[in-house]
């Protein structure tokens, strides 16, 4: 059995559930190194070999991966951190020898990564929403939530009455983000006392806002927009070459509640816009209903966090990516989901 190296620099946490799921088959032996900002980061636990990753200019990095490649004789690299200026040097890492783990080209990579982007091009190929050939059941496939894109307080304002004499809900966030980082809903509630009594919330008052972001003439792009009340799922997928081979959607319960669900509409979803940016291997959908109408919030361009929890379906979506960038092959083995499980989590200890 030939074994492979495989790289994931500076993952999140969780990240330590795919490496382990990437192990756990019985084709392929993998040596798993792992580089992180955090010296005690709780990957370290599932690496072969880890080093802690130095801060390093973003025009500098490629430079550093391609060494580390070269280094540790890397077959696989699975990027997190600088994703887009990786993929745009992916000819770089072909020369040497090394597959990368990216969903898409750089192009698609940029538009996936920067949520303004995104929108601009869902909105600007309105075909993507309404043409007829992409309807289920005789609905639009998607609609996007109202926005605006803001860099300065008086903007910010502006887009918030615009939004709300809509009669929406309004939250934002940066344009630029993960894992809900700088998500904040505005709540006129969240500035009683009341509030200070209850658990830790993204809710905020529209004065402490303004209050915030007067703070600078300008500030880093912000996406306002409606606030969609509905259930908030995440599809994770697999595909080759865009053509969808299977997605687990995630319906976001109460807490930490979990429901793997099975959606033919969400399915559909996934499989268009898999078609449309030409995706393959691991990547995640994020759809909030409206109602019956489903919005997207979002296309990460890599594995979600919380991709473990859809290996409970019997797919095992980390190793099976990986197969599929080894062995280009559309006809791989795809178990059939199990789903309609309802799962939670709890934290475990991990000695380091």
């Amino acid at each position: 059995m030939n074994k492979k190296r495989i790289w994931f620099n500076n993952w999140f946490n969780t990240a330590y559930h795919i490496i382990n799921l990437i192990k756990q088959n019985s084709e392929i032996e993998f040596e798993v190194f792992g580089t992180n900002r955090n010296p005690n980061s709780v990957i370290f636990k599932a690496c072969d070999y880890y080093e802690i990753e130095r801060m390093i200019p973003e025009d500098e990095y490629v430079d550093f991966c391609l060494d580390f490649c070269k280094k540790h004789q890397i077959d696989i690299f699975a990027p997190r951190t600088n994703i887009l200026t990786i993929t745009q040097s992916s000819q770089r890492f072909e020369e040497i020898g090394v597959k990368l783990l990216t969903c898409c080209d750089s192009q698609n990579t940029k538009l996936l990564s920067d949520k303004a982007l995104f929108y601009d091009h869902l909105r600007q190929n309105t075909d993507l929403i309404s043409n007829p050939s992409h309807r289920l059941d005789g609905k639009s496939l998607f609609n996007i939530p109202k926005y605006y894109v803001v860099n300065n307080a008086q903007d910010f304002e502006k887009a918030y009455t615009s939004i709300s004499n809509e009669g929406f809900k309004v939250c934002f966030k940066p344009v630029h983000s993960e894992g809900g980082a700088g998500f904040r809903i505005i709540d006129e509630s969240a500035g009683s006392i009341d509030s200070l009594f209850s658990f830790a919330s993204l809710r905020v008052t529209l004065d402490d806002v303004l209050n915030r972001l007067s703070q600078r003439d300008t500030f880093k792009s912000l996406m306002v927009m409606e606030f969609i009340d509905g259930y908030e799922y995440s599809v994770d997928c697999l595909a080759l070459e865009g053509k969808l081979l299977a997605a687990v959607p995630r319906k976001k319960l109460d807490g930490r509640a979990r429901l793997l669900q099975d959606s033919p509409e969400l399915r559909y979803i996934a499989s268009e816009l898999t078609r449309v940016f030409n995706l393959s291997y691991a990547f995640n959908v994020q759809v909030r209903y409206d109602s019956d109408c489903p919005k997207i919030l979002e296309i990460n361009p890599r594995m979600s966090g919380g991709v473990w929890i859809s290996c409970l379906s019997g797919i095992n979506m980390p190793y099976l990516a990986v197969k599929l960038l080894l062995d280009r092959d559309p006809d791989i083995m795809m178990p059939e989901p199990k789903l309609d499980i309802l799962v939670s989590q709890i934290e475990k200890e991990v000695l380091l």
